[in-house]
């Protein structure tokens, strides 16, 4: 018989009361961990939401007392192990810009505001991630939108997480924290998917799939821009929506066919103002006149006075006249303005 507790207790199954034979119930049941999702990536510096929180030191002194962040459960884990790390304060001026940023142009409306958030609220309740470096500064690894906002603040310091990451972790943990950003264009995902792949951090398309989280199909599509010509991908680094996902697959099947010229041109019209669809269009009617041209139709002969033939052949719309030899062609105009004003 179940035991009973006291009033305003929980009841406490013990290994003798379990109602399943041979499978003991343990004492102390571990406590659920209800922490919302924005807090865990707060804590793990994902987001970009500031807060008063946690208020700058007004000098550029690294702040005495760093506190130690440990790990939990939902955290990131690369290479099967949770990464723990520091909080603290540093320097603006130790902080390096990461290699694996793909983010070719920042919209400086939308950091402005996010400057004017931060000033407004106080700080940054949200660490950006940085790494040290063998010489004394800092890698930055995520947070490259908060760290800029703090250059157009002025500001001396900034709030940090410091992680001990190996060149393999910050490369995929940089990589990853960006390609989750919705407003990055594929064109970016694909620099740093190719990174990637080209520092042989990941291997093959299919490591790279798993260690960032992305289906095949996405990496797929978005290293399909670098089949592009060299020229089309200059114009994609000064814009990146310049190309969209719908079109590239169009214009890399035109330039595996050799069209290399047609896609440049197509390319260039879209960066001139026209739309993708139309440039698109025209591109695919170029290649239609380039591979199938138009053949003129073979002479035929028409009965000019007595014994005398004109070859004549149809060009489209046109239809040329060539007299022979001796005839002169005024005189085969005359004569035809002729028979036109009195067929009979």
């Amino acid at each position: 018989m179940r035991r009973s507790s006291p009033i305003g207790k929980p009841a406490v199954l013990t290994p003798e009361s379990s109602s399943i034979q041979g499978v003991a119930v343990p004492k102390h049941m571990p406590e659920a961990n209800l922490k919302p999702m924005d807090e865990v990536f707060r804590q793990i510096g994902l987001t970009d939401e500031p807060d008063s929180e946690t208020p700058p030191p007004q000098n550029g002194a690294l702040v005495s007392t760093p506190r130690h962040f440990e790990p939990s459960g939902e955290d990131v884990v690369l290479a099967g192990e949770k990464l723990p790390g520091e909080v603290m304060f540093l320097p603006m001026s130790k902080i390096r810009k990461g290699k694996y940023q793909p983010r070719r142009v920042f919209d400086q409306e939308k950091l402005a505001l996010l400057a004017n958030t931060i000033e407004d609220n106080g700080g940054l309740n949200n660490a950006i991630v940085v790494r040290p470096l063998p010489d004394g500064n800092y890698e930055l690894i995520a947070g490259e939108r908060r760290f800029l906002a703090h250059e157009l603040l002025r500001k001396h310091t900034i709030y940090a997480l410091v992680r001990h990451l190996t060149d393999e972790e910050a490369a995929v943990l940089s990589v990853a924290d960006n390609d989750a950003r919705e407003d990055l264009t594929d064109f970016e995902r694909g620099v740093s998917y190719k990174q990637l792949l080209d520092d042989k951090i990941v291997q093959n398309q299919t490591e790279l799939s798993r260690r960032v989280g992305r289906s095949m199909a996405t990496i797929s599509r978005c290293l399909a821009y670098f089949k592009l010509p060299s020229p089309v991908i200059g114009m994609l680094e000064e814009n990146p929506e310049l190309i969209g996902n719908r079109v590239v697959a169009d214009l890399v099947a035109l330039s595996d066919q050799g069209h290399t010229e047609t896609v440049i041109a197509a390319a260039s019209r879209i960066r001139d103002g026209s739309s993708q669809d139309s440039s698109i269009n025209w591109a695919k009617s170029e290649v239609r006149k380039k591979d199938h041209p138009h053949t003129p139709s073979p002479p035929k002969h028409i009965a000019y006075k007595e014994r005398t033939q004109l070859d004549a052949r149809i060009d489209g719309r046109k239809v040329i006249l060539t007299p022979p030899k001796g005839v002169n062609p005024e005189e085969v105009l005359k004569y035809l303005e002729e028979m036109l004003k009195d067929p009979s």
